[in-house]
């Protein structure tokens, strides 16, 4: 088998205090009330190594947010979105790890996991996979885009700029665009900081990242502006984690979410995807379906 063989990468991202590790040590009651796999830990558990062409495939599961520490640590990560950065940079290193040109890439999350799968694919569309060579600097870049911020556009363009004084290309255009309009619709004005202009205007002759592919992107009941139920969506949370894109990029070829039809929870509203038809490429596939039953009954592990 050639060492340049495509192959498949599929990530799994588990919703909040969901471990297929607890599940399967503790057995089927266990302490936190879980009483099955979730349908992420599911997938990831049948897997084969690889499919019916014989492309290797290769899975990274994670647990979800309040798996990994003492009680009272669980139950804040769980309420706050703690550990959701940590999440996603475990799950976008596995990806520098592993990724070679030309492989497919899937995502799949539920809950808190699917909005971390949503934020993981936006991360991608902004600065591409980096080279393994490229990681010992993924601190700052990663501190740098944590820092952007809607309120203040000139922390978007140091973000580019430790991105590109690492990484030697600017972030993917597409994904510029969606911060452009985003810093307009919140700051309500049509002339941001004149030191992004430039930023925001830059010629084609200017290095950018390209960003892979992303095959699937398959989520069960993204919940909550942040992934994180209403009750809990307290304006801290909010603005720490604002700089997070979780929207359609350009680079996704199929969108599925499954979403819960019998959920009236206010606490638990739904958060869709919403592309206007002249935003949407003419290779994608969206599709977001309403399935019987509330958020847990949707995702599993309850």
């Amino acid at each position: 088998m050639s060492s340049t063989q495509r192959k498949k990468i599929a990530v799994f991202l588990d919703g909040t205090w969901l471990s297929r590790s607890e599940a399967a040590i503790k057995g089927v009651r266990i302490a936190t009330g879980v009483e099955y796999y979730s349908n992420i830990a599911l997938m990831a558990q049948t897997l084969k190594p690889h499919d019916q062409d014989g492309v290797p495939q290769v899975a990274y599961y994670q647990s979800g947010v309040g798996t990994t520490v003492g009680m009272l640590a669980n139950l804040v990560a769980g309420a706050t979105g703690n550990g959701l950065l940590d999440n996603l940079i475990a799950a976008y290193s596995f990806l520098v790890d592993n990724y070679a040109e030309g492989d497919d890439i899937y995502l799949f999350g539920f809950s808190r996991g699917a909005y971390t799968a949503r934020a993981l694919s936006g991360l991608i569309d902004y600065a591409g996979i980096i080279k393994k060579s490229q990681m010992g600097f993924l601190n700052p870049i990663i501190a740098a885009y944590t820092r952007r911020s809607l309120h203040k556009p000139s922390t978007c363009r140091h973000s580019a700029e430790i991105l590109h004084k690492y990484t030697h290309h600017w972030p993917g255009r597409e994904a510029i665009e969606r911060e452009k309009d985003f810093i307009i619709r919140n700051t309500g004005s049509h002339h941001p900081e004149d030191d992004l202009l430039n930023h925001w205007k830059m010629g084609p002759e200017v290095q950018r990242v390209l960003p892979p592919p992303i095959k699937v992107i398959g989520v069960f009941d993204t919940v909550g502006a942040l992934g994180i139920p209403g009750a809990f969506d307290m304006s801290w949370v909010r603005q720490f984690y604002e700089f997070f894109d979780t929207s359609l990029s350009g680079n996704i070829q199929y969108a599925y979410q499954a979403l819960a039809l019998n959920e009236d929870r206010q606490d638990f509203r739904p958060t869709l995807w919403t592309v206007r038809a002249d935003e949407k490429q003419a290779h994608q596939v969206v599709k977001q379906c309403w399935f019987k039953g509330s958020h847990p009954d949707v995702g599993g592990g309850f």
